[in-house]
């Protein structure tokens, strides 16, 4: 809620922004600034304005601009209002991460300097935060509905981690949308940071949400720091309660099992948290793939979305892998290889490239289209594949790394889940 101080230093309803946005009700008013539900009066569209306006070191003046409270606070509020800025090229840059139609991530259309400030523009999410869906139970929402919700979280991150090297930073069921149509949508990229910094981060967290390595500057961050965060909402949202802040955890107090609080809850999901949740980084699932997987997403999302459509996957049958079948996102480049930073990890076998091949499965055509990057060669059915081109691969197939080090095989569920 806004209260009537916090109203006085907010634009007026009416105020056109732009020449273009008019104000027609306040948002909100926290962090970096100020929230409004604008009209596009280009199309009258409604949409939402975000205004650079941190509230502890700057004020508005008479004529609307807003400006550092000191001389003393001018290099901090432009360090934040960067930070701002770069939130906003970000967003731009992802255009939604869009996949069937859906946009999983909120989508910014502008952005623009106006009262000597930052302003951007984003699609108006017709819904309500998981937050305030939780509000609705009395005991914590029904495990079936968290999960169909996590799926296509999973599917978002994993894209914004593999594409795009970013991580979000701040996953929280304040940031998850639900829109009215039970479709989700992240927000509020203000935290999110290249995974290739991979250290030297700003300490901003949420402390029910935010694992261990978050809470220093030096900590290194990455994947999954994300995952550790999406398995404390999910487990929050679930169960009415939170895990243990990480001083208790330091401290030796531990996380009740879920089904001990929800006891209807498969104990597939229950151990794909808790390995989720693990203290130490480089215990967790690496990967928003391996947590999906391990959550059981294929079976247990089918509620409050119908989805239909192709769910590729690969099947395990020779080889140091992790899995005996793992679903793959469609329409996504899955690198597989001996490094710890490919999709698909399958082990440390020096005959394999440490980026082998990459895998993805498009839709457009109905086909896996498989590239090699090897000195040793990728084979189906037995015929080396040339080198660096995309090759066209039917379900079915079976694919050969090397030596027959690793060998698995190609595959496509169809209809409904």
């Amino acid at each position: 809620m806004i209260d009537a101080i916090e109203k006085e230093l907010l634009l007026n309803i009416g105020t056109m922004l732009n020449s273009r946005y008019e104000i027609i009700e306040h948002i909100a008013f926290g962090g970096f600034g100020a929230t409004y539900k604008v009209v596009d009066r280009k199309d009258n569209s409604i949409r939402v304005i975000k205004e650079f306006f941190p509230r502890d070191i700057s004020t508005r003046t008479p004529d609307g601009k807003i400006v550092p409270i000191s001389s003393e606070k001018r290099n901090a509020f432009e360090h934040v209002k960067k930070r701002f800025v770069e939130e906003a090229e970000t967003l731009y840059k992802l255009n939604g991460l869009p996949q069937q139609g859906v946009n999983r991530i909120v989508r910014l259309t502008d952005y623009f300097s106006a009262n000597e400030t930052k302003y951007y523009v984003m699609d108006f999410i017709d819904g309500c935060s998981l937050h305030d869906e939780f509000k609705k139970y009395n005991h914590g929402i029904p495990y079936q509905k968290v999960i169909s919700y996590l799926g296509e979280i999973c599917d978002g991150m994993y894209e914004l981690h593999s594409q795009y090297k970013l991580f979000h930073r701040d996953i929280s069921p304040d940031n998850i949308m639900i829109r009215k149509d039970n479709h989700v949508q992240l927000i509020d990229f203000g935290n999110a940071r290249a995974l290739s910094a991979e250290k030297g981060y700003t300490v901003v967290l949420k402390v029910a949400y935010a694992p261990p390595e978050q809470y220093s500057t030096k900590g290194i961050q990455g994947t999954f720091t994300d995952i550790y965060s999406l398995a404390a909402t999910a487990y929050h949202m679930i169960s009415g309660q939170k895990i243990p802040d990480v001083s208790d955890r330091s401290s030796g107090v531990e996380i009740i099992p879920l089904n001990t609080i929800k006891p209807e809850v498969p104990q597939r999901i229950v151990d794909a948290i808790n390995h989720a949740l693990e203290f130490e980084p480089y215990k967790r699932p690496q990967t928003m793939l391996q947590f999906k997987q391990e959550l059981g997403i294929d079976d247990y999302a089918n509620v409050g979305i119908v989805i239909s459509g192709v769910r590729p996957y690969i099947k395990n049958i020779r080889g140091d892998l992790s899995f005996n079948k793992l679903n793959i996102p469609v329409n996504t480049d899955i690198t597989i290889g001996r490094s710890k930073k490919a999709n698909i990890y399958v082990g440390s076998n020096s005959f394999l490239g440490r980026i082998h091949c990459a895998l993805r499965y498009d839709t457009n055509e109905d086909v896996f289209l498989l590239r090699d990057y090897s000195k040793n060669g990728t084979y189906v059915e037995g015929w080396n594949i040339p080198y660096n081109t995309n090759v066209k691969v039917r379900e079915g197939a079976h694919i050969i790394l090397a030596n027959r080090v690793v060998e698995f095989e190609l595959g496509v569920n169809r209809g409904y889940l």
